[in-house]
């Protein structure tokens, strides 16, 4: 029987980083980038990434992005519909940039 891809993701997960563990509003995108971190480009509002990283615990950082889908968007139909905790953080060098830990 063929493993489904939670299991494999499972086998090379990642506890929960430090960093985040204590997470404070201040975004510090050093340490955030120094995580594992699912970049979706074209994203839309598909939440199957978060689904599959966060059950395996493979990643535990996302960006999300894409030109025709508003941040509220991806918000409403991604980030809420989960029981698994977000925090949204906009870059404030970039005012169209915004990423949820």
């Amino acid at each position: 029987m063929r493993p489904t891809i939670i299991e494999v993701l499972s086998k090379d997960h990642k506890p929960l980083p430090k960093w985040l563990q204590k997470f404070s509003p201040r975004f510090n995108r050093e340490k955030f980038l120094s995580s594992r971190t699912v970049f979706y480009p074209g994203s839309g509002t598909d939440g199957q990434p978060i689904r599959l990283c966060s059950t395996a615990h493979a990643a535990h950082t996302f960006v999300y992005a894409d030109y025709n889908v508003s941040a509220n968007k991806i918000l409403r139909k991604v980030v809420t519909t989960r029981t698994v905790n977000f925090t949204r953080h906009s870059d404030v060098e970039t005012e169209s940039t915004e990423v949820w830990i």
